[in-house]
């Protein structure tokens, strides 16, 4: 009785072991034995941030907990705020410690879920960092994305902060007049871009400012008939001046993405431009 007591147990253990082999996905587990690649912030750049002040490293994959989301990284964001986030001072957050995954906004699948509001096979962005795989609260994914038809990279573009951030700058806050002249710096970054074209969009004509000529030449390229161009220099305000009429320059929306000489010098008349 004891021996068949006993071989009831191991056959019931057995079971459940055979039983929870059968809950886990092949695919899951296999996910688990892969490398988690990672950027590191390593030191913290003076100047430009070079390659050397980043490392890769190869990290287990992560379990999610209860409440978690383990999310598969598909496109990883670039942006400028990344600059200030690798600096030891903080600003409006806090800084990349040092040794820790770089932050930035990324577009990813969700591979296990443990909370019933998200899916595996749905697609979702946030704040999930350069690394294959990140592992993350409800809270720190910002929405769903795709079912629109366009590509889940414009949730880092267009479709995500930075066209949220044209949109509304100059739409609620610049509110340009069709007709009127809207100049733009940094025209040809991810958030001047945006601008440009909902200016021309809403009947305005748009005058962008890049960075020199070079950069100029492949924005006149890449849209030919859709902004006037400037490259910026310390005489800018002087050229958008000839370029533009003093009438014009009255009911400028002079949208500012970049600080600069060209935010500097803008008139500070109380007829002249809108700044935004």
């Amino acid at each position: 009785m004891l021996e068949d007591q006993y071989g009831g147990i191991k056959a019931g253990e057995a079971t459940a072991r055979q039983e929870v082999s059968v809950r886990v996905p092949r695919e899951v587990l296999a996910m688990h034995r892969r490398p988690n690649r990672q950027v590191r912030l390593k030191s913290r750049p003076s100047g430009i941030p070079r390659a050397e002040q980043f490392e890769i490293v190869e990290a287990p994959v992560p379990t999610p907990c209860e409440g978690q989301v383990l999310v598969r990284n598909i496109y990883l964001s670039v942006d400028p705020a990344m600059r200030g986030w690798v600096s030891a001072a903080a600003n409006y957050s806090d800084p990349v410690a040092l040794g820790a995954v770089m932050r930035s906004l990324a577009v990813g699948r969700v591979e296990e879920s443990r909370n019933s509001d998200f899916h595996p096979g749905e697609y979702v962005t946030g704040l999930f960092g350069w690394q294959d795989y990140a592992v993350v609260d409800a809270e720190a994914i910002e929405r769903k994305v795709g079912g629109s038809g366009l590509p889940i990279s414009t949730s880092l573009g267009v479709l995500g902060l930075n066209g949220l951030t044209a949109y509304f700058a100059l739409l609620d806050i610049g509110q340009p007049k069709a007709g009127e002249t809207v100049v733009v710096s940094t025209a040809a970054g991810a958030v001047g871009s945006c601008v440009g074209q909902i200016a021309k969009i809403k009947g305005c004509r748009t005058v962008g400012i890049a960075g020199g000529p070079d950069k100029v030449r492949i924005c006149r390229q890449s849209s030919p008939s859709e902004l006037e161009w400037l490259h910026a220099g310390m005489a800018v305000m002087g050229a958008t001046r000839e370029s533009c009429t003093w009438t014009d320059l009255k009911h400028q929306v002079g949208v500012k993405e970049a600080g600069g000489p060209v935010s500097r010098s803008r008139p500070a008349t109380a007829d002249g431009p809108r700044p935004v």
